[in-house]
């Protein structure tokens, strides 16, 4: 398959209908319309390595933000496991306080009677 790029280079370099032609000229007309033909498909092959490079870094890329979501997650829920658990001792050191003045007004109010 040759490119619109190779069609003009060959229409460019082709001689006048009717015109003397040189072999050496053909030939090297020939030998470039074929180094076009291998560019072009160099640059093809170039273009689909990029692709699959690409997709490859963006596979990567997904799966880097699902980790890092996954460890986003892990950590909101390690500050909300912190967070009840001061809430607790909180509430059990509040418990005692309590519990330790019921006693002593007990207390109080057993001596006094």
């Amino acid at each position: 398959m040759i490119s619109d790029a190779a069609h003009t280079a060959r229409a460019s370099v082709a001689p006048p209908p009717g015109s003397v032609v040189d072999p050496r000229d053909v030939l090297a007309r020939q030998a470039y319309a074929e180094r076009l033909q291998r560019d072009h498909e160099s640059a093809q092959l170039q273009l689909a390595q990029q692709e699959r490079e690409a997709e490859a870094r963006r596979f990567l890329l997904a799966r880097a933000a699902r980790d890092r979501e996954t460890l986003e997650r892990a950590k909101t829920k390690a500050v909300e496991e912190h967070r009840l658990e001061a809430l607790r001792h909180a509430d059990d050191e509040l418990g005692e306080v309590a519990l330790g003045t019921f006693r002593r007004a007990a207390a109080a109010a057993q001596v006094a009677s």
